[in-house]
């Protein structure tokens, strides 16, 4: 089934969108104008690594409940709308830029499954896959990078996995990696 006839048939209340059949070509006319709204935005199980000198320490981070999430769609382009760390344009992921799976309780996995409440037909590989970053700097000179990569599984549904890198005043680094889940709201 195409994604057009995904989509009518989502407006007639029959279908989904399915992330396994859509392509980047579905992106900018038919993805990208269903993304607008209101998300609940899962933090997952993850992993975090911290260096200061040739000191490392790395710990597992469990998950952290929600937070709300708003994804806007101006002139052709969907921004995310991060509380934390402000606006950014959600894009299309180069086609070689795959999801880098996350160590969690022993496996190395990519969707947080149970969150999403679906398995898919394919791989993160086979999947229509966006992206989105944006830097700050808090008040104490830490300099934080956020990059998040997400598997579109349906309209109503992006699973990926969120990355945070910081770099302290001080010269620490963290590193952290956690699943995370987009579900409308």
């Amino acid at each position: 089934m195409s994604a057009v006839m995904c989509i009518w048939g989502g407006l007639a209340g029959a279908a989904e969108l399915d992330g396994c059949a859509l392509g980047a070509q579905d992106y900018p006319e038919i993805v990208a104008p269903l993304l607008e709204g209101a998300w609940r935005v899962h933090n997952g199980p993850g992993l975090m690594m911290m260096k200061m000198g040739a000191n490392e320490m790395k710990m597992p981070i469990p998950p952290m409940g929600h937070e709300m999430m708003a994804m806007l769609y101006r002139d052709g382009a969907v921004f995310a709308n991060m509380a934390q760390f402000g606006e950014a344009e959600v894009r299309l992921a180069d086609a070689d830029n795959q999801i880098v799976p996350v160590p969690v309780d022993g496996a190395q996995r990519d969707l947080d499954f149970d969150r999403l409440g679906l398995a898919p037909d394919c791989g993160t590989d086979g999947m229509l896959r966006l992206e989105f970053e944006q830097e700050r700097i808090d008040e104490d000179g830490t300099h934080l990078w956020l990059h998040v990569q997400l598997a579109l599984l349906d309209e109503d549904r992006l699973g990926g996995v969120l990355t945070v890198q910081g770099r302290g005043s001080d010269g620490a680094e963290t590193h952290a990696r956690r699943l995370v889940s987009f579900l409308r709201h």
